[in-house]
C-alpha cells in the first residue's frame, strides 16, 4: 500500500535510508520530520512495516541542497526528488516504479527531476532512471560526487 508518510513512520523511514547512504547521504530523524509535512512523502507499506519511501518537494520550498539549488537556477517550476530509496532485502520487486508512478499522479502539472551519481557510479540507478524515461538536462558535481541531472519529459511525467 502506498500512502503519505507518518510521524509513526519516521524511524523506519531513517533505517531504510541508512542503507542507502552512500548514494543519498546518511539523514537523521529531524531531516525527515522537517519535511514531513510535504505532500509527496510517500511510503509503500507491506507487513505494517515501511519497505520503501520517495521525498519528493516543489520548487518554492526552502531546501538545503546544492542539486536542489541548480535546478531552481535552470527551471521555473519543478517537483524535485530528493530520494527514493527500497529497503535492501525488498528491491528489484518493482517498489521503485510504484513510487514513481503514484509520484507523478500526485505531483501536479509540472516536471519531475531527479539527479543520480555517475562519479562515483550508481549503476543501478542510473539503469532504472533511463528505463523510466528520465533524459539528462546536465551534470553536477557537489559534495564529492558528479551527478547526472534528471528530468522525466513531459509525455512521461505529466
Amino acid at each position: 500500500m502506498i500512502r503519505h508518510v507518518e510521524q509513526d513512520d519516521l524511524d523506519a523511514v531513517v533505517q531504510v535510508n541508512r542503507q542507502s547512504s552512500e548514494w543519498v547521504g546518511d539523514r537523521d530523524r529531524a531531516f525527515f520530520e522537517r519535511y514531513l509535512n510535504l505532500p509527496c512523502f510517500y511510503a509503500i507499506e507491506e507487513h505494517d512495516a515501511v519497505r520503501a519511501f520517495v521525498l519528493a518537494m516543489h520548487h518554492d520550498i526552502e531546501h538545503e541542497s546544492d542539486n536542489f539549488r541548480w535546478y531552481r537556477e535552470r527551471f521555473a517550476s519543478f517537483c524535485y526528488v530528493d530520494r527514493i530509496v527500497i529497503d535492501k532485502d525488498h528491491r528489484r520487486q518493482g517498489r521503485g516504479r510504484r513510487l514513481y508512478d503514484h509520484l507523478i499522479e500526485h505531483k501536479g502539472p509540472v516536471p519531475l527531476v531527479c539527479e543520480v551519481s555517475v562519479d562515483p557510479a550508481n549503476t543501478e540507478s542510473i539503469h532504472f532512471h533511463d528505463a523510466l524515461g528520465f533524459k539528462e538536462v546536465g551534470v553536477f558535481a557537489s559534495g564529492g560526487k558528479t551527478c547526472r541531472m534528471y528530468l522525466l519529459p513531459a509525455a512521461e511525467g505529466s
